[in-house]
């Protein structure tokens, strides 16, 4: 009886161990939560949060096809960025996009937007 369980034990681990050498990890989830919003007729992004890794992040101009326009408020709040380079396509930066950003150190603007929030 004890052989019998022995060797069942045997293969259970086994077949545990073999199966755990097949995963897959998952794919990294997005870096940016985001909305979209219709003006005139065309479809444009306003960032909400940043949930990328990056310390040194450089803010698309596109996601899915669509044009990058905003960032939104809060949306680098409380992460570990250390600097944000900020492309030609963002429009405006609403209030608070950095705040309690301990570790930033430079963002680069675009020379011309339409709004700056604190």
């Amino acid at each position: 009886m004890r052989k019998i369980l022995l060797i069942t034990s045997f293969i259970l681990m086994s077949a545990i161990l073999l199966c755990g050498c097949n995963t897959k990890t998952a794919p990294e989830g997005p870096e940016y939560l985001y909305v979209t919003y219709n003006l005139d007729g065309e479809d444009f992004i306003t960032l909400t949060k940043y949930m990328g890794r990056k310390t040194d992040v450089v803010v698309p101009t596109e996601l899915d096809g669509l044009p990058v326009t905003e960032i939104g408020a809060g949306c680098f709040a409380e992460t570990s960025v250390v600097s944000v380079t900020v492309p030609d396509s963002i429009l405006v930066i609403e209030s608070g996009a950095f705040s309690k950003c301990a570790a930033l150190t430079s963002v680069t603007l675009p020379e011309e937007m339409l709004y700056l929030g604190s």
